[in-house]
């Protein structure tokens, strides 16, 4: 029975979390697995550790099945995976390695107002638990943040915090820097002109509006302006909030008849960062609000930092006093890294992992890892994990035959079409039978939509090349490229998921 050290736990459980990150979007996957660990696995069962029981019923009743696949995927045989709560005493010994889980204070007490919530919908789930905001004063040696970047109760610090929950740290992310952003054509004006912002907050391109999409870091450019700006004016109050997030904060502010309260927390900010500000399109008394929000920070002088997953001009359904706010400042577009920033990247990642990897694998993965960062970021960990794991040395083919899923190579076409069928087929429930054939209700119709327009973004196919393989003319082709795209620009949750649906269909 193979044993496996403290070091191996945790490289293992790095490499099951690359896997899980081609079935979770990053918030749902860091809100329910972030704080878990690997404290025990033997050839037939391993045990996670985790800090609460809200949490771990959860996870036991929706996610078992996903985690012990992704065990299976790293460790090449299956596992019953079993979760346990760490407590302020010490834990139990597992099995006979002599590894003790680290005691670690159970936050139950800081979910358990979240027990109320409804989980009979998974995009509920998904918003519904994470902190409204967390507003963060921090004192001038910065005592309150870890290395990692997490919250700590420091009895040195000042802090507050804009709802009684303690905030987690995917709220505020020290290790991201300017100085460990990599820049390159596709990114260097939007590095540029958020470098010139954290110098000159609320003077300098106001309002920031930066787009692009997921995974090329937008989100990393907005925690390097706040450490950035917080680092020069320790006291400064800096607000950060997803789009959906300030939207759900306002119906609540409604609800309790506390709208005062609400409108205080954002007109008093010093810098304002909104994340995915497109899902506050199509919502009347959000854009409402956000419009005078605006506008007082503004003429405030301010700072305002917006993100976007396309230029204001696209969001179709945002009203037009606020696209035309939103294109005040500087629109800063960031690109899909070309091959030179990609190594680039390549390079940093390995060096942060510690390895050695030969300059022809390096080359190889430039040419071949076209995805987002993200992507990139997460090949390089796994294929450092399984050289880690079997022992084996980094080399052209480890690498080929360990990222064979996301390496884009000369894959035939077929392949490419099954691909796609098969990523759309498990999402929707839809067989791909029915995909293919002509059955005609909602659901199916649908899927069919977004498989025919994933086939024409993913693939060099033709209308009418599509078309035959679907049975169909060119125009019903184009046709149902325009109902998914028309969808995309009015419906900002449909518009992220078709995102995730097209970051995961790797060929």
């Amino acid at each position: 029975m193979k044993k496996y050290g403290e070091d191996e736990l945790s490289t293992i459980w790095e490499l099951v979390d690359v896997e899980l990150q081609k079935n979770f979007s990053d918030t749902t996957r860091q809100l329910w697995f972030g704080d878990l660990s690997l404290v025990y696995i033997d050839d037939s069962r391993a045990i996670l550790m985790g800090n609460s029981e809200f949490k771990r019923n959860i996870i036991e009743k929706r996610y078992l099945g996903v985690i012990e696949d992704a065990f299976e995927a790293v460790l090449g045989f299956r596992v019953n995976v079993s979760l346990r709560l760490s407590s302020e005493q010490n834990s139990s010994t597992y099995g006979t390695t002599g590894d003790t889980a680290a005691s670690i204070y159970d936050a139950e007490n800081r979910t358990g107002s979240d027990s109320s919530i409804n989980f009979d919908n998974d995009k509920n789930t998904e918003k519904s638990i994470i902190p409204d905001s967390v507003n963060v004063i921090i004192n001038k040696d910065g005592a309150g943040i870890n290395a990692g970047g997490s919250i700590k109760l420091d009895p040195h610090a000042t802090m507050s915090f804009s709802d009684e929950r303690e905030p987690d740290d995917f709220m505020y992310r020290s290790e991201y820097t300017f100085e460990n952003f990599v820049v390159g054509n596709s990114n260097k004006f939007a590095h540029a002109a958020c470098t010139a912002v954290a110098n000159n907050p609320g003077a300098a391109y106001n309002p920031l509006f930066i787009y692009g999409q997921s995974g090329l870091g937008k989100t990393h450019l907005m925690y390097a302006v706040t450490n950035r700006i917080q680092k020069r004016n320790p006291r400064i109050n800096i607000i950060y909030i997803k789009g959906e997030d300030f939207t759900n904060q306002l119906i609540e502010a409604i609800a309790k008849k506390s709208t005062a309260a609400f409108r205080d927390r954002y007109r008093n900010a010093d810098v304002l960062l909104i994340d995915d500000v497109q899902f506050i399109a199509g919502k009347e008394s959000t854009q409402e609000e956000f419009f005078h929000t605006f506008n007082a920070l503004y003429e405030n002088q301010k700072q305002i930092i917006l993100t976007s997953d396309r230029p204001p001009k696209d969001i179709k359904t945002l009203e037009e006093r606020l696209r035309t706010r939103f294109e005040w400042g500087l629109l800063a577009d960031i690109q899909p890294p070309d091959m030179e920033l990609r190594a680039a990247i390549i390079k940093q990642k390995i060096e942060n992992l510690g390895v050695e990897v030969p300059s022809e694998v390096v080359a190889m993965l430039s040419e071949k890892l076209k995805g987002s960062i993200r992507q990139i970021e997460g090949a390089i960990k796994r294929l450092g994990a399984l050289s880690f794991l079997s022992g084996e040395p980094i080399t052209a083919e480890l690498a080929a035959r360990s990222l064979s899923d996301i390496i884009s190579g000369d894959v035939p076409l077929r392949s490419k079409i099954d691909r796609v069928l098969e990523v759309v087929s498990t999402k929707y429930g839809v067989s791909k039978e029915d995909l293919l054939g002509k059955k005609r209700n909602k659901e199916v119709a649908m899927a069919r939509h977004i498989a025919i327009y994933l086939l024409r973004k993913k693939t060099d196919m033709s209308l009418p090349a599509i078309g035959t393989e679907f049975g169909r003319d060119h125009t019903t082709i184009l046709s149902s490229c325009g109902v998914v795209e028309r969808e995309i620009a009015e419906n900002p949750a449909f518009a992220v998921e078709i995102n995730d649906l097209f970051n995961k269909i790797s060929f």
